[in-house]
C-alpha cells in the first residue's frame, strides 16, 4: 500500500531510499521476496509502501535514480544462489548500497541499540520492517553507516564494429571499410576527449589500412565520471560497450569518504619484487625476487589496476615496476604510484627475438604466452640493471633480508655506500641505550632512516588492517546469509528426497509399462503376421485341391497368375515356385512393364502368356514375339481364376495354340503381300524413271533435219 506523507512540487533527482525484509518473506524469486521501503527526496517529500516485492523496489531505484540505498543487512535482499556482487549489477551507476549498522572495523552493531543511540525513536518501541525502513534513511542522512563497493574505481570502453545494417546498400568489401571508419573515428574523438579532460587512460587499437577494426580503452576514473567528461553518444554508430572492472572481494568505506586506492609500501616482511607489466587487451604480470628467481606470471583479459594489486599482494611488494616499452604506459604508472616505487623502462625497444632469448635462458622449459614473455623480460632487464651491485651485495657478511634491505635501498636511488651504512645504523640501533643515545648524539641522520621505516610499517599496518575489517564485513554478511541459505536447504533437501523418491517410482512404473507396451506391440504383430501367413496358406491349399480336382476330372492345365507385370512381381512369383518353361502365365495387369521386364519373363521360356484387361506396350510384347512366347488376350477363352492360380482345359489350351499359329500365318501373309507391293511399287518407280530419261526432247526441234534423214 502507497502512502504519501508530504506532497510538494520540487523533486531531487536523487533521493535516498531504506528497506527492511518482512517476515516469512522467501528468497527463492523476486515476487516472494518482499520488502518495506521508505523514499525521501532532499526537498522533504517522502513515499511509502509497506509491502512491495525485490522486483517493484530495483524498478523504483532506476525510476529515481536512486544515489542512497540503505539497510541493515545486505544479505537479505539476495536471492537463492546470488552474490551481493551480482546483486549491486543490478544497482544504476550513480547508486550506493550503505550499510547502516556497519562499523570501519567490519563489525554489524545492533540496529535498536543504534536506533536508540542516536533518538530516532522511543527505546521500547517495537521496531516494524516499516519503522527500520525509515529509521535506516535517518540514519543515512546523519552520515551513519559504510558504503559498500564491488567494483573498481576504473572504467574500460570497448568501441568495436556497429551492428549489422539492413539487407541491401554496400558491396562486402565497401561495408567493411565502412565500418573500419567509423571504429576509427570513435578512437579518436574518445582518445582527444580524454585528454582534453586530463583523464589518465591506457588504450589498445588494430589499425587497418582504411581504418581500425577494434579498440579498447582502460581509463583510471570512474565510470560517472567518464560519463560526466565524454558524450558517450557521440561515439556511435560504433558498437560500445562500457563498464567497471568487478572486485575479488566487496569492500566499504565511510559515506563521507571518497574511493580510494590503497598505498602500500615496499617495507615490510614479504618478498620484496621486481614486477613487470604488459598492458593491453591481454594484461600480463610477471614477479622475480631481488635474488633473481621467478616468483609468479600471469595474464588475464580486463586486468584491471585493483586486481593486480591484489595479485601483487598475494606474494609480497613491490620495489621496481618495469615495462618493455617506451613511452611507459599510464597502468605501469599508476601502479607506482600507488607503491611510490621507481618505473624501469628499456633505452630501446628489445626485439621479440631478443625477449625470448632473454627468457628461455632464465627459464629451462617454458609455456609462457607472448604477453606473459614481455612482462617477464622486462623483470630479467631490470635485474640485469643491477646484477652486478646486487652480486657484490650477496658476497657481504649481512643477512638475506638486510641484503634485500640493501638491494631495495639501492633501487630507490641510494648509492651501494649509502645503502651499506643505513643498514649498519639499523644494527647499531639494537645496542644497548648508552650507546644508542652516544651514536644518535654523532649521527642524527640515522633516525630520520629509522622514523622513516616506522612511517612505512605503520601505513602497511593500517592498509593491512583496512583488509582485515573488509574481509570481516564480508565474513559477516556471508555468515548470515549462510544461516538463512541452511534452513533453506533443509527444507529443500526433503522436499528433493520426496521428490526423488516419487520421481523413482513414477520412472520405474512408466519404464515398466513402456517396455509392457513395446513387448505386447511386438507380439500382436507376429500374431496378426502369423495369421496372414495362416490364411494365405490355407488359401493356397484349397486353390490346390480344387486345381488337383479340376486336373483330374477335366484334364485341365494350371496357369500361373501373375498380379502386376514388374520385375518385382515376376521375382515374387518365382520365389513362390521357380518358374519353368512349362508354365503358362496369366498377367492381371500389364501396364508399367517395359522391354527389360519382359525379357526378364522370357529368360524364364515359358510356354504363354495370357493378359487380362490392358495390352502389353509395343517395346513389350515385341521382345516376348522375338523370344517365341505367343501372347493372347485372356478374355477370348474358358478360363477359370481362383486366388493364387487359375485353370484352362486342354482343348482351350489347344485352341488358344491354333489362334496364335493362325495369326502369326496371317502376321507372315501380310507382311509378304507389303513386300510384294513395295517392291511392284518400286519397280514402277524406277521404270517410270529410265521412260522418261530416254524420251526426246521437242524443245529445239526443226523440221529440215528429219527431212535430210528420210
Amino acid at each position: 500500500m502507497e502512502k504519501i506523507i508530504l506532497n510538494t512540487n520540487s523533486e531531487n533527482l536523487f533521493p535516498i531510499i531504506g528497506y527492511d525484509i518482512l517476515p516469512m518473506a522467501s528468497s527463492i524469486n523476486e515476487e516472494e521476496l518482499r520488502v518495506s521501503a521508505v523514499l525521501e527526496f532532499e526537498s522533504g517529500k517522502t513515499t511509502e509502501w509497506s509491502n512491495i516485492n525485490r522486483r517493484k523496489l530495483l524498478a523504483l531505484i532506476r525510476k529515481y535514480k536512486v544515489k542512497s540505498i540503505g539497510t541493515d543487512n545486505p544479505a537479505e535482499i539476495l536471492l537463492t544462489g546470488e552474490t551481493l556482487s551480482s546483486f549491486l549489477k543490478h544497482l544504476p551507476v550513480v547508486s550506493s548500497l550503505i550499510h547502516v549498522n556497519l562499523t570501519k572495523e567490519g563489525i554489524s552493531v545492533s540496529m535498536s541499540k543504534l536506533i536508540q543511540h542516536h533518538n530516532i525513536t522511543p527505546s521500547k518501541e517495537k521496531l516494524s520492517p516499516l519503522k527500520t525502513a525509515r529509521a535506516i534513511v535517518k540514519l543515512i542522512k546523519l552520515n551513519i553507516g559504510m558504503v559498500l563497493e564491488g567494483f573498481e574505481n576504473e572504467t574500460i570502453i570497448k568501441i568495436g564494429f556497429p551492428n549489422k545494417s539492413k539487407k541491401g546498400g554496400f558491396s562486402q568489401a565497401r561495408y567493411q571499410r565502412q565500418n573500419e571508419e567509423v571504429v576509427f573515428r570513435s578512437y579518436k574523438f574518445l582518445k582527444e576527449s580524454l585528454e582534453q579532460n586530463k583523464l589518465n587512460f591506457d588504450y589498445n587499437i588494430v589499425t587497418t589500412k582504411y581504418g581500425a577494426k577494434f579498440a579498447k580503452f582502460h581509463i583510471f576514473s570512474s565510470i560517472m565520471e567518464v560519463k560526466n567528461n565524454v558524450k558517450i553518444s557521440s561515439l556511435f554508430p560504433a558498437k560500445i560497450k562500457m563498464w567497471s572492472p568487478q572486485k575479488k572481494i566487496v569492500t566499504h568505506r565511510p559515506l563521507t569518504d571518497s574511493p580510494q586506492i590503497e598505498k602500500v609500501s615496499y617495507y615490510n616482511h614479504l618478498n620484496r619484487l621486481i614486477i613487470g607489466i604488459d598492458p593491453g587487451m591481454v594484461t600480463a604480470v610477471a614477479m622475480i625476487n631481488l635474488s633473481g628467481k621467478l616468483i609468479n606470471v600471469t595474464s588475464r583479459r580486463n586486468y584491471s589496476k585493483g586486481e593486480i594489486i591484489e595479485t601483487i599482494r598475494e606474494f609480497g611488494v613491490p620495489v621496481l615496476i618495469c615495462s618493455d616499452v617506451r613511452p611507459i604506459p599510464t597502468l605501469v604508472k599508476k601502479l607506482a604510484s600507488s607503491y611510490h616505487t621507481h618505473v624501469f623502462s628499456p633505452n630501446s625497444l628489445l626485439s621479440k627475438t631478443e625477449k625470448r632469448s632473454m627468457v628461455s635462458k632464465f627459464l629451462e622449459f617454458t609455456s609462457l604466452n607472448n604477453h606473459e614473455i614481455d612482462a617477464l623480460s622486462a623483470c630479467i632487464h631490470a635485474f640485469n640493471n643491477y646484477q652486478d651491485d646486487f652480486l657484490k651485495i650477496d658476497t657481504m657478511n649481512y643477512l638475506g633480508t638486510e641484503k634485500d634491505m640493501i638491494k631495495s635501498l639501492l633501487i630507490q636511488g641510494f648509492n651501494l655506500h649509502d645503502s651499506m651504512e643505513n643498514i649498519e645504523n639499523m644494527r647499531i640501533s639494537n645496542l644497548d641505550v648508552e650507546h644508542t643515545k652516544e651514536i644518535k648524539e654523532s649521527k642524527s641522520e640515522d633516525i630520520l632512516v629509522l622514523l622513516n621505516r616506522f612511517q612505512h610499517l605503520s601505513a602497511e599496518i593500517s592498509s593491512n588492517e583496512s583488509l582485515i575489517n573488509n574481509l570481516r564485513a564480508q565474513i559477516g554478511r556471508l555468515e548470515s546469509k549462510l544461516i538463512s541459505l541452511e534452513s533453506i536447504n533443509s527444507s529443500l533437501e526433503k522436499k528433493y528426497s520426496d521428490l526423488v523418491n516419487e520421481k523413482t517410482l513414477n520412472l520405474l512404473g512408466s519404464e515398466l509399462i513402456y517396455q509392457k507396451e513395446i513387448q505386447i506391440s511386438h507380439l500382436n504383430r507376429v500374431i496378426i503376421e502369423k495369421i496372414d501367413s495362416e490364411e494365405s496358406l490355407k488359401q493356397r491349399i484349397s486353390d490346390l485341391e480344387k486345381l488337383i480336382w479340376l486336373s483330374i476330372d477335366n484334364d485341365q492345365r494350371a496357369i500361373r497368375i501373375l498380379k502386376n507385370f514388374s520385375q518385382d512381381g515376376i521375382y515374387q512369383l518365382n520365389k513362390q515356385r521357380e518358374i519353368s518353361p512349362a508354365d503358362i502365365i496369366l498377367i492381371l495387369n500389364p501396364t508399367g512393364g517395359g522391354p527389360l521386364t519382359s525379357q526378364y519373363l522370357a529368360d524364364s521360356r515359358v510356354r504363354l502368356v495370357f493378359i487380362e484387361g490392358h495390352n502389353l506396350s509395343d517395346e513389350a510384347d515385341y521382345v516376348l514375339e522375338k523370344n517365341n512366347i505367343p501372347v493372347l488376350r485372356s478374355e477370348k477363352y474358358n478360363i477359370v481364376k481362383l486366388a493364387e492360380f487359375a485353370v484352362i482345359s486342354n482343348k482351350e489350351l489347344t485352341k488358344a495354340l491354333d489362334d496364335y499359329e493362325k495369326l502369326q500365318m496371317q502376321k507372315f501373309s501380310r507382311e509378304k503381300s507389303s513386300l510384294i507391293n513395295s517392291t511392284i511399287k518400286e519397280y514402277y518407280y524406277e521404270r517410270e524413271k529410265e521412260i522418261i530419261a530416254n524420251k526426246k526432247s521437242y524443245d529445239n526441234y526443226e523440221p529440215e533435219d528429219e527431212e535430210s534423214g528420210i
